[in-house]
């Protein structure tokens, strides 16, 4: 599933990708200088290989693949107030737009352009959204609406910081916590924008910051972890990494589960921190040098690092995606993906998308891959920015793809050109239903490469009654649908059902049905529908949504015209 999103966007700042090209064969027979031997394959004009001879790749386990995990269920969250949601509240599975709709689209400032980056993710507290511009303006939003209820700009340009970006905002105690790209760190009233007190920083900050314990702690470009009063602003303990000049735009948020506090740095180093004094817990760099990529040498772990379950995830820019144990420090896995984005835990996987734009689900006991989705198989090249960001220049380049965040069944991720697709978390594929003219109603997963035939063939007719076009169902080279409804079912939206409420429908995909009013319940066997089941055609209204809720029943919205929404539970 897939939607268009615009606007102002939350744009997480991205590293040019290199590629390289190479004749194919024996990699240590082309490092030998003595052995003479004609390459077996070379690329072609306007065709290229990958070098991967001296990089480990992923893959999906064999023994894994096709095998069920546990997912939670998702939960309902009224606030969102910090970077990865709320420290002192485990976040796996969230319910959330399960619709996957845009509710409205709103300008709330500065976009990005070659001088200044939006990358301040929002949070949400009691109905507003707390939001960042490109040149740090702070905006309070109706998040009903996208009503802008207040603008401040509360930074104050010298000679030195003619120009500034990044930074973010967090909610603690009643207060909205603010760190830019500008060099400071200030609190405001979160009702006006009215600053309570600020302080100034020695270097930027790219990154939003956290508050826990009555401190706020962000990371400065300087690769320094800084802590202040929450209540009045006064400089706590600092922590200094390893100063690293090569880095790319965007910056860490830390993390933080009781009294531990992870930090995260362009060095590479993650490392583990008493809340109360700084105190050194552990210290792990995560970086893997390159042979064939210059760009692994910059080691930043851009990503915030997410704690769940006592382990700590965290991902670096030169090809590091590992697993640490947040007591001890001990490595439990790693593997060798690039990420500039923050991993996602749930349940009995951890999720991560790459540079490349893999989204890699992998076991969070073990590391080893369940499924494989490249969200740019295909892709040609086009005009890409520098890192991602600013004016667009004739380059090759690829998208990026920034999240993963699982809300509502759904991993949902938001890419450099402005979409959001929706996968489904247990397989990564991309189901969709389309609606044929009279008969032939579809279900589809979507492919890298496959032709689905419309409309050379179908198995609808025109609504007049004719055939349509030659009025074949076959063809060599075009894909059969998964299934087909004839006549139409008119489908209206789909949910897969993996909740613990009903054991007999797990595993089950429910569409509702907008012609013949009711709703299908399609078992499956792997990518095979082995049967339907057809419910709640007593209801007679066209059902037009349909999502698993928080218990474990179906809620579907109906298009009666007072507003109808059902719920739906087997008897117990």
């Amino acid at each position: 599933m897939t939607k268009r999103i615009g606007g102002v966007a939350v744009l997480a700042a991205s590293a040019l990708l290199l590629a390289g090209c190479s004749t194919v064969g024996d990699a240590a027979g082309r490092l030998n200088p003595f052995k003479k031997e004609e390459p077996k394959e070379v690329a072609g004009e306007g065709r290229r290989i990958s070098i991967v001879a001296f990089d480990q790749r992923v893959e999906a386990a064999e023994g894994l693949k096709g095998m069920d995990f546990f997912l939670p269920t998702a939960t309902a969250l009224a606030n969102w107030p910090q970077p990865g949601g709320d420290p002192d509240q485990k976040i796996d599975h969230v319910e959330a737009a399960p619709a996957f709709e845009i509710a409205w689209r709103k300008g709330f400032g500065k976009g990005s352009n070659r001088h200044f980056h939006v990358t301040a993710p929002p949070i949400l507290v009691d109905g507003r959204l707390y939001v960042m511009d490109a040149e740090s303006e702070v905006s309070a939003v109706d998040a009903s609406t996208g009503q802008v209820i207040w603008r401040k700009a509360i930074h104050s340009r010298t000679k030195r910081d003619k120009r500034g970006f990044g930074g973010g905002v967090a909610f603690s105690g009643g207060k909205l916590y603010v760190a830019s790209g500008f060099r400071f760190v200030a609190q405001l009233d979160p009702a006006t924008g009215e600053v309570g007190w600020r302080r100034e920083t020695a270097s930027p900050i790219h990154g939003a910051p956290i508050v826990t314990h009555g401190r706020v702690f962000v990371v400065s470009t300087d690769n320094e972890l800084l802590t202040y009063d929450a209540a009045n602003g006064t400089p706590g303990w600092t922590y200094q990494a390893l100063v690293e000049p090569a880095r790319i735009l965007a910056s860490s948020s830390p993390a933080a589960a009781g009294d531990t506090v992870v930090g995260a740095f362009a060095s590479g180093e993650v490392v583990a921190l008493r809340a109360a004094n700084g105190n050194d817990l552990w210290n792990n760099t995560l970086s893997r040098a390159s042979r064939t990529s210059a760009l692994s040498e910059i080691r930043d772990v851009a990503g915030r690092p997410v704690i769940y379950e006592g382990d700590v995830y965290a991902a670096s820019h030169s090809g590091v995606f590992a697993a640490t144990d947040l007591r001890t420090g001990t490595a439990r896995w790693s593997l060798p993906v690039a990420s500039i984005s923050s991993p996602w835990a749930a349940g009995d996987v951890v999720y991560v998308v790459s540079q490349a734009g893999e989204v890699i689900c992998a076991s969070r006991s073990s590391g080893q891959v369940y499924w494989i989705k490249d969200l740019n198989e295909g892709q040609a090249a086009k005009k890409s920015t520098f890192f991602g960001l600013g004016k667009k220049e004739d380059k090759g380049g690829r998208t990026l793809w920034f999240g993963p965040v699982l809300a509502s069944d759904k991993l949902v991720l938001a890419s450099s050109d402005g979409r959001a697709v929706a996968l489904n978390p247990k397989t990564g594929e991309l189901w969709e239903v389309e609606h044929g003219a009279r008969g032939g109603d579809e279900l589809n997963i979507v492919r890298k490469g496959k032709d689905y035939g419309w409309p050379t063939i179908t198995y609808g007719i025109e609504y007049a009654g004719g055939p349509v076009g030659a009025g074949i169902t076959r063809k060599d080279g075009m894909e059969q649908p998964l299934y087909y409804w004839d006549p139409v079912i008119a489908p209206g939206a789909l949910a897969f059902y993996e909740a613990d409420a009903a054991p007999g429908w797990k595993g089950s995909l429910f569409v509702t049905g907008l012609g013949p009013k009711y709703l299908a319940r399609l078992t499956l066997d792997g990518d095979k529908v082995v049967g339907e089941e057809r419910l709640l055609s007593e209801v007679g209204e066209r059902l037009r949504d349909v999502v698993v809720g928080p218990d474990g029943a179906l809620y579907i919205s109906t298009d009666n015209e007072k507003g109808r929404v059902l719920r739906v539970a087997p008897k117990r």
